[in-house]
């Protein structure tokens, strides 16, 4: 992981809209790293660098953009829910409401949650570790509402469920 953003970094000709776009646009390497991050190297998502590089994204990316506001957020802040070193953190649970914000600010949600319950993580994730498993019980606890449950699917994501 930290190669491939040491090569974004020290690219030349790089403009800051394409590096933009292989972040968080086509390529998705923001999520791709935060999701490497939650299920091999957690530590990184808690070190200056992953912090430096959300803002740049947040920083750079146009007011209205299709990738809406904060775009570096929703991944970011779910997976450091997820791999939080001392279970699930208070203060980083409390940040997933910035992302279930951004989701209702969205427009794409519908009024009511679109299905039932969440499959447990045992069952959705089951190479997980433990306690990524447990950080992820916590999260999708709190998903009551459409925006929750997008916070909820995300964190499914990140931590490596797959399509049925």
């Amino acid at each position: 992981m930290q190669e491939q953003f040491d090569a974004l970094e020290t690219r030349r000709g790089a403009s800051s809209g394409r590096l933009l776009d292989r972040l968080v646009g086509r390529e998705g390497l923001w999520w791709r790293c935060c999701q490497e991050a939650v299920r091999e190297d957690p530590g990184w998502l808690f070190q200056e660098q992953a912090e430096r590089w959300r803002t740049w994204i947040n920083m750079n990316a146009p007011d209205g953009g299709p990738t809406g506001r904060d775009p570096a957020d929703p991944a970011y802040l779910v997976a450091r829910v997820l791999s939080c070193p001392y279970g699930p953190c208070p203060e980083h649970l409390g940040a997933l409401h910035r992302t279930a914000e951004a989701w209702d600010d969205s427009g794409l949600l519908p009024s009511l949650p679109p299905f039932g319950d969440f499959a447990p993580p045992a069952e959705a994730v089951p190479d997980a570790p433990e306690g990524v498993r447990s950080r992820l019980t916590s999260v999708l606890d709190e998903a009551n509402g459409p925006a929750q449950i997008m916070v909820g699917l995300t964190a499914l994501l990140l931590a490596g469920a797959e399509r049925r």
